[in-house]
């Protein structure tokens, strides 16, 4: 079988690494809907210190003080069985089960991150790189590896379609961790006869000649995710993420190396999907109408606006909620954004403390370059007193379509606010709102 780590199957294999005595440990490895595990099962009587990894919260007779011994996981493991190896990096206890009787007990372990067909764990508490595939990044970046030129006859009929295959250069798009994008593509043999198939690939990727921590690379990656989300207001997904290390390159059976390596990780600290959404995507704004400094400015104004961005992004991830919680949680990241622009702007935490909602929607307001497709002076009374009716239970329930109405109109200023801040002109603003779906439903719902 091949080295995967598949959700309907579990691995049995051995456990080995810096702080694992015993070579032969056994131990499960299986991905569930909770994230990566490793379950250990442990004898008191044969190996305590295996037992003593998820006794944190228990209080030890022969260490009181809990310095002789270690009570938690190593954070990076080895695991290997007939199938390969997997280095399990980021590890910490989730808790254990144990007969007090017999003192046999399973530990868990919960794997931030696991690289598959890496051959060392102690190397991987850092990397050098990481390559992240991301829905709707090659029309964003209007980068393609296939061409295609059509001949006709003098009917007009189709004769001839030549199609060439030729990844583009790669893009650098902001100079932390070499921060680029790489063009690439795939063809084989369709799953049909007489089939072939061709697959377009699209690379975030970050990559330094020192390792840096996984959350470091991963955290670019994310940000690079948000703003494609954030263009097209569609949650675009990772599709896979893999990771290279200097020191562990394509080996040969005489243990010579011979070039780079691009690992497989798993992760559950992304949303990896299953299958590539179906459908074109629509941006408000794409890579080539941003500022040459926009990609700088996002990843600035992603930091320093965290609290006001972040809240508002995640609503794409918001399955199953219903209205009231979706404009509860865009009025927290309202809130919090027109709190920082009054702060940005020179305002003194006290006062900007002060202010109330309707001003910090002011704020925002204030701050948009170009004037989005509805009427401000309204947004900001209609989303005051809702977001008021649906905060306070004294007050009159708002109707969810008046929430509906003023959700979409909300969203959409906050799109125009980002895309102002990223340098996009107002001409390529309005010109992709007659095409976008929110703007087009906002206009929808203004009409007299």
């Amino acid at each position: 079988m091949a080295n995967t780590l598949d959700p309907n199957r579990s691995r049995i294999g051995f456990l080995s690494g810096d702080g694992i005595p015993d070579s032969n440990m056994v131990a499960d490895l299986s991905l569930t809907e909770d994230g990566i595990i490793v379950r250990v099962p442990w004898n008191h009587s044969s190996r305590p210190e295996y037992e003593r990894w998820f006794g944190d919260g228990i209080q030890w007779g022969d260490d009181p003080e809990k310095t002789k011994f270690k009570y938690n996981p190593p954070q990076q493991i080895d695991f290997q069985d007939s199938n390969g190896r997997i280095v399990l990096s980021g590890c910490h206890s989730r808790g254990s089960k144990r007969n007090p009787i017999s003192r046999i007990g399973t530990g868990i372990i919960g794997v931030d991150y696991a690289i598959l067909g890496a051959t060392s764990a102690e190397n991987y508490s850092s990397i050098n790189g990481f390559r992240s595939e991301i829905e709707g990044l090659g029309t964003w970046m209007n980068l393609s590896s296939l061409s295609i030129k059509h001949t006709s006859d003098a009917d007009g009929r189709l004769r001839t379609v030549e199609m060439k295959l030729e990844s583009p250069e790669e893009v650098r798009v902001h100079r932390n961790l070499n921060l680029k994008v790489v063009p690439s593509f795939q063809y084989d043999r369709g799953p049909r006869p007489d089939e072939t198939v061709i697959n377009e690939r699209m690379y975030v990727e970050s990559l330094v000649k020192r390792s840096r921590s996984w959350d470091e690379h991963l955290n670019l990656h994310i940000k690079m995710r948000d703003l494609l989300r954030l263009s097209s207001w569609r949650q675009l997904n990772f599709l896979s993420h893999k990771a290279t290390r200097e020191d562990d390159p394509l080996r040969t059976l005489d243990g010579a190396g011979h070039g780079r390596v691009w690992y497989e990780v798993h992760t559950f600290r992304t949303k990896v999907a299953e299958n590539p959404s179906e459908g074109s995507v629509n941006f408000l704004f794409s890579y080539s109408d941003l500022s040459k400094s926009g990609i700088s400015t996002w990843i600035k104004l992603h930091d320093s606006m965290a609290r006001g961005i972040d809240p508002i992004i995640s609503l794409l991830d918001l399955e199953n909620g219903t209205i009231n919680s979706a404009f509860a949680q865009i009025g927290i990241g309202l809130e919090a954004l027109g709190y920082l622009i009054a702060i940005e702007k020179g305002v003194s935490k006290k006062k900007a403390g002060d202010q109330t909602f309707e001003n910090r929607l002011q704020n925002i307001w204030n701050d948009i370059k170009t004037q989005p497709p509805t009427d401000g002076t309204r947004w900001i009374r209609d989303t005051t007193k809702l977001y008021n009716s649906v905060k306070h239970a004294n007050r009159t329930a708002p109707m969810p379509k008046d929430l509906r109405e003023n959700f979409w109109r909300s969203v959409l200023i906050f799109r125009f606010w980002i895309a102002g801040r990223l340098g996009v002109s107002s001409k390529t603003i309005h010109k992709a709102a007659r095409i976008d779906q929110i703007a087009q439903a906002v206009k929808h719902f203004d009409s007299p």
